[in-house]
């Protein structure tokens, strides 16, 4: 028994069923902020580190101060921290709104997401209330 715990992903603990989702959902939430934190962090690097080192300075003469360049760049670190503690906030989704195709949060009666359900249309089968019926 220890041997499947030490090589397995995700352990449970209890015996509900219901916490696996609730893991995956996580996972999930948590890499979509990892995501996000990378992209503005890319975004903010690519943009405020040339200025900051003077690319614009031979058309507009000015420079920014290297104690505001620095300032800017703590608060980009403290941004991204304060990004990751929103996750702090996570609240389990409930049971029935289960996307397991990282199609994203539901939208209306269709669970799933567009691409989801323009892949069933395209297949003939329909989708009611979050069960597949096949044609």
């Amino acid at each position: 028994a220890e041997v499947a715990i030490e090589a397995a992903d995700v352990v449970l603990v209890h015996n509900d069923l219901t916490l696996l989702h609730t893991a995956m959902d996580l996972s999930r939430t948590t890499f979509r902020r990892i995501v996000y934190n990378y992209f503005w962090a890319m975004a903010y690097n690519l943009t405020a580190v040339p200025v900051a080192a003077g690319v614009l300075y031979p058309f507009t003469r000015t420079s920014i101060p290297p104690a505001v360049a620095g300032l800017a760049m703590a608060l980009s670190s403290v941004s991204v921290v304060l990004s990751s503690l929103l996750l702090k906030r996570y609240k389990p989704p409930p049971l029935g709104d289960h996307h397991w195709h990282g199609a994203g949060p539901s939208r209306g009666n269709l669970k799933g997401g567009w691409f989801r359900r323009w892949r069933m249309a395209w297949e003939g089968r329909e989708l009611v209330a979050g069960a597949e019926l096949h044609a």
